[in-house]
């Protein structure tokens, strides 16, 4: 992987954290380098048949900030570098929250979002366990998964 700096920290969820690299891409990070290669795998079979944005990267680092003291570069956890993507619900929790636009989005989208899973899992061989809205968002109006990580493929 190539030398990739993030702009500034977008969000977290449970394991994860996602970092800004431009206008387009995002760098997901993961608690191991195993986490992020096993979530990288999944994200990648998804992608291909629709599922999931796309990855732009193998798994490494990146610089996320320059430590004051000793002027070095501070790295990021393991993570790789995927396609941004707009989220279901409020940018204020990763997981949704108890705000008018997330109560509303887990009503509007709660049947597409069993229906994509079906599909999915019917079209690659991968449950989706984990679906609250958070772990969902939007690429030209198609529903995909945004959450790869090894909890979204446990039974809930």
């Amino acid at each position: 992987m190539g030398k990739i700096s993030a702009k500034y920290h977008k969000t977290a969820g449970s394991r994860t954290s996602f970092f800004i690299v431009n206008r387009r891409k995002g760098f997901k990070t993961f608690m191991s380098k195993q986490d992020a290669e096993l979530a990288r795998c999944y994200q990648m079979i998804l992608c291909a048949s629709g599922y999931a944005p796309k990855v732009h990267s193998e798994v490494g680092r990146i610089t996320i900030g320059i430590h004051a003291k000793t002027n070095k570069p501070i790295l990021s956890e393991w993570g790789y570098v995927v396609q941004k993507v707009k989220t279901l619900g409020c940018s204020d929790s990763p997981g949704g929250c108890d705000c008018e636009q997330c109560e509303c989005a887990r009503y509007d989208w709660v049947g597409t979002i069993e229906e994509m899973c079906e599909n999915a899992e019917n079209d690659t061989g991968i449950r989706i366990g984990d679906r609250h809205i958070g772990n969902f968002g939007l690429i030209d109006g198609r529903l995909v998964v945004l959450d790869t990580g090894i909890e979204t493929f446990q039974e809930y």
